[in-house]
């Protein structure tokens, strides 16, 4: 089975090198749950997008960040819980954005995603829970069991590649100015929704390349983008704990877009 209609999604399944049965994996996830991921925007009006584009760009950034790291040599096991937890992370905003990640690990025991089981073994499902809850920047990451939940799976080092690519997704790809403008208009947006996606609308696009996250901003927009990636600078104080243990560490680089 493949994704003749979504080809950006084979193309990062490619590019991850995972073996067939695992590919057919996330395709399964994929049909699952993409059609579920339309309807996130009924619980979070405010937010910018966390449906079907989200996920999209996180398996971009997913390969990126793999790719760019390869000496780590991720698992075959680990590359293939962190392309499902990328369709399945914020599902749990369908019941609203307040602690829509543990939301989203509930919502894994509904029979319709019984699908799951076929899947994943006990052990991975638990390491999937795991990735799913932590990738919030309020979960605390001592909670993350250190003993190995399964002998092929770095549990901290998966979540916090996880809770890191989740936050670079912080850009324009997610808002579209013409809906922007409509809610605007129609005063559908809170003042601080305004705030946050005027910031998503000047950053273009974010690499990890070697230690530095560069992110580009619209020309002119530095102090928007500023604005949307210190909460990020913060978090991955945090993450470089995980990393470094691991020989990687990371830093963000704006950088200025030619228009």
């Amino acid at each position: 089975m493949t994704l003749p209609a979504y080809p950006e999604i084979e193309e990062c399944l490619e590019k991850l090198n995972l073996p067939s049965g695992y590919k057919s994996g996330v395709r399964t996830t994929v049909l699952m749950v993409r059609p579920l991921l339309y309807y996130l925007p009924r619980g979070i009006p405010q937010y910018t997008d966390h449906g079907v584009l989200h996920s999209q760009n996180l398996l971009r950034l997913l390969c990126n960040f793999v790719n760019n790291w390869a000496g780590t040599a991720f698992a075959n096991e680990e590359k293939y819980l962190l392309s499902i937890a990328v369709w399945l992370h914020d599902i749990g905003c369908l019941l609203g954005r307040e602690k829509h990640n543990e939301n989203s690990v509930k919502l894994l025991e509904h029979p319709r995603f019984s699908f799951i089981d076929n899947l994943l073994d006990g052990d991975l499902r638990s390491c999937l829970k795991y990735i799913i809850v932590s990738h919030s920047s309020d979960y605390k990451l001592k909670n993350i069991p250190k003993i190995p939940v399964h002998q092929d799976v770095r549990l901290k080092l998966a979540c916090a590649t996880f809770r890191s690519i989740d936050g670079c997704d912080i850009t324009d790809a997610r808002t579209k100015p013409i809906l922007y403008d409509i809610l605007k208009t129609y005063s559908l947006l809170e003042k601080d929704s305004i705030e946050i996606w005027e910031c998503h609308l000047s950053t273009i696009g974010a690499v990890f390349q070697g230690n530095d996250i560069n992110i580009t901003y619209r020309k002119g927009k530095r102090k928007e983008a500023r604005l949307l990636t210190d909460h990020l600078r913060e978090d991955l104080k945090k993450l470089n704990r995980i990393f470094k243990k691991y020989g990687m560490s990371f830093r963000i680089r704006l950088r200025p877009s030619e228009y």
